[in-house]
């Protein structure tokens, strides 16, 4: 969700579409319970063959997708209308079908104008992943007709949210999964908590919608998904202005602060955007900044010469957390806030992998390999 590029013009899309469309010929196999000798299994199994034939990687306004879904911010920050799209292709969709074969389980009717396509993606016998597993996903993509009777392919997430609870509380609307509870204290905590951000470093509060979910298989279905790999605590679709967590929780600053500062052009290395959600609202749900920094030096200490290079490119890290990494982060952003105050921050928050490293210098007045040295010594003396 945080890398996003410069939208092309609308009409370079159009003049695309066609070669997009049928530049691949992926034709997904069907199990025993697809009966194609029904008009409208067939026609469902056309659009669906239709758009993996449509780079669905891409962002543009695809053809054979509901055009309610395409919202004008996914165009300008290049996400793909699939919702599942990004998590399960990444920006490499012929690299995924190279190891992965779409096998549709299921076209189903789920009431009068609604179907479903359930789509298991499983690595071929040629080829193997690097995991070795043999399931990656199983999508469920929903169909209806669009005005003029046509099939299009769309989101869950509308469907299955339709009658969840929806609480407006201030500038944040809560939509609350049948399984949880809307907790009015951790709301206040968490409206309190934004305006103190906003206040400390001069950000302007816009609403946004904040998803109360009760496990991570739950958010999986309105990503599209009856099964992923992913395990997510909570995640931040600053495009689109949305909060998801999988704790029930009704209060999380770490994704208040991602959801805080304003999505950028060119966005910052994870090591500062993460780094900072951390600093100020702790890694994750229920640890704070100050645990996980005594649990991040305890950790450090069990290896001979830890560096901040190998932590930040991952060849020192959890096995089940980015801890490591996003405290570090943390102790740059804190540091950096102590040297220079909230203008260190945006300087921090404005710049790229290109220019990084060199607006650390200017900050700190040293040489970045010294200022490494000292984020390190910080860590390792907790």
């Amino acid at each position: 969700m945080k890398d996003h590029f410069k939208a092309l013009p609308f009409f370079v899309f159009l003049l695309c579409c066609p070669l997009l469309i049928f530049a691949q010929n992926i034709k997904p196999y069907i199990s025993a319970r697809v009966d194609t000798s029904k008009t409208e299994v067939k026609a469902i199994y056309q659009l669906y063959t239709n758009y993996l034939n449509s780079r669905p990687d891409s962002s543009y306004a695809n053809p054979y997708w509901n055009k309610n879904d395409y919202y004008p911010a996914l165009l300008e920050n290049q996400i793909p209308i699939d919702r599942s799209a990004s998590l399960m292709f990444g920006t490499y969709f012929k690299g995924f079908m190279k190891y992965y074969e779409p096998l549709i389980l299921q076209i189903d009717s789920l009431n009068n104008n609604l179907y479903q396509v359930k789509t298991i993606f499983k690595s071929n016998k040629a080829e193997a992943d690097s995991t070795g597993t043999s399931i990656s996903y199983i999508t469920n993509l929903y169909v209806q007709r669009d005005e003029n009777g046509n099939f299009k392919l769309e989101n869950t997430i509308n469907e299955r949210t339709r009658n969840w609870e929806t609480i407006h509380y201030k500038f944040i609307t809560y939509i609350i999964h049948p399984n949880c509870k809307f907790n009015e204290k951790e709301a206040e905590n968490a409206i309190k908590f934004c305006e103190e951000i906003a206040k400390k470093f001069g950000l302007q509060i816009k609403p946004f919608k904040y998803y109360i979910l009760p496990n991570v298989d739950e958010l999986g279905r309105i990503y599209n998904f009856d099964y992923w790999t992913y395990y997510i605590g909570g995640q931040t679709n600053l495009p689109l202005r949305e909060i998801f967590t999988t704790y029930s929780n009704t209060n999380y600053p770490h994704e208040l602060v991602h959801m805080m500062f304003p999505l950028q052009e060119n966005p910052p290395p994870n090591i500062i955007s993460e780094g900072l959600a951390t600093w100020l609202g702790g890694p994750k749900y229920g640890v704070s900044f100050e645990q996980a920094l005594k649990e991040t030096s305890k950790t450090l200490k069990t290896y001979e010469n830890p560096t901040f290079e190998a932590i930040v490119n991952n060849k020192i890290r959890n096995k089940f957390d980015s801890n490591l990494q996003y405290v570090t982060g943390a102790i740059l952003c804190k540091m950096a806030f102590e040297k220079k105050g909230k203008e260190a921050i945006w300087t921090l928050y404005h710049s790229d992998k290109k220019d990084l490293d060199k607006n650390i210098e200017n900050i700190f007045g040293k040489p970045i390999n010294e200022i490494h040295e000292d984020i390190l010594t910080y860590i390792l003396k907790e």
